[in-house]
């Protein structure tokens, strides 16, 4: 595609030059990633509540130094979502990701520490993971753009025309569940009936949070942002 179309959401999207200070910010946000398991093994269950302190902050620090976040608030509440209803929807999906993170951390890769191990197994693990994470989702996004009854759930992340960091919660919850349980579970099911390995778990686990929050990236531009641009599919 080389024009911007969207048959579901209409606003303004625009590319912007490199900014510095939402690099910044996105390195934050992937080093609570890194530290979120530690955190959880740590803290138990008041793990999520650090955590999701942790990454509001990111969100919020988006809020002010991305346009694109900016863009895509007006562009939703052009769409008939208003900002009171964008906020909560943003917290309740941190909360929502970290429960997550923390399921998969404590009740399936606790030994993870005492695991630690740097070699062809662990990638030849993490490879195999990645690739079947990756056709879940890949089945479950193709879903919600070809089918008449979930693309609806889909319109609001669309409304991210240009997107950014935050853009990674701005999910309609059905839509999030949808589209991320499937790479979750069939990373759990591998895990219990094939290799039992807590390290790979978790490695696979921030490489899947990071890659899918990467590929929305304003600055590096993948092709995920050039989907959401143009809404190619």
């Amino acid at each position: 595609a080389t024009e911007p179309t969207s048959s579901l959401c209409s606003g303004p999207s625009g590319m912007g030059e490199i900014n510095v200070l939402s690099m910044l910010n996105v390195l934050y946000g992937l080093a609570t990633v890194v530290v979120a398991p530690l955190i959880f093994l740590e803290f138990g269950g008041m793990g999520i509540l650090y955590m999701f302190v942790l990454q509001c902050a990111t969100h919020l620090v988006d809020y002010y130094v991305s346009e694109a976040f900016q863009g895509n608030i007006s562009v939703l509440n052009l769409n008939g979502i208003p900002t009171k209803k964008i906020v909560p929807l943003v917290m309740f999906n941190c909360v929502f990701s970290n429960v997550n993170h923390y399921i998969v951390i404590v009740w399936f890769a606790p030994a993870l520490l005492e695991q630690v191990h740097f070699d062809i197994g662990l990638v030849s693990i993490v490879f195999v993971q990645l690739v079947c994470a990756e056709v879940m989702f890949t089945l479950a996004h193709t879903a919600m753009h070809r089918c008449k009854s979930l693309a609806p759930f889909h319109v609001l992340h669309h409304c991210c025309l240009t997107p950014s960091w935050s853009t990674n919660l701005l999910f309609h919850p059905v839509d999030l569940a949808l589209e991320f349980s499937g790479p979750v579970a069939i990373t759990v099911l591998n895990h219990i009936l094939f290799f039992q390995d807590d390290f790979a778990m978790a490695v696979t686990f921030f490489i899947l949070i990071s890659w899918y929050a990467l590929d929305h990236d304003e600055n590096l531009k993948l092709y995920h942002y050039s989907h959401h641009k143009y809404i190619d599919s």
